[in-house]
């Protein structure tokens, strides 16, 4: 799991790349990595 940077959201990160819509990030997201990224953001 990558470093975790406090205030920052999945959301931000997906902003960052061009999501502007979370469900379709999270879509690209889980078909690339077969997880949901708040899985792999944790706590």
């Amino acid at each position: 799991m990558a470093e975790q940077l406090p205030g920052v959201t999945v959301a931000d990160i997906a902003m960052r790349w061009g999501f502007f819509h979370q469900s379709c990030f999270a879509a690209y997201y889980r078909q690339r990595c077969g997880t949901l990224p708040s899985h792999d953001r944790g706590p």
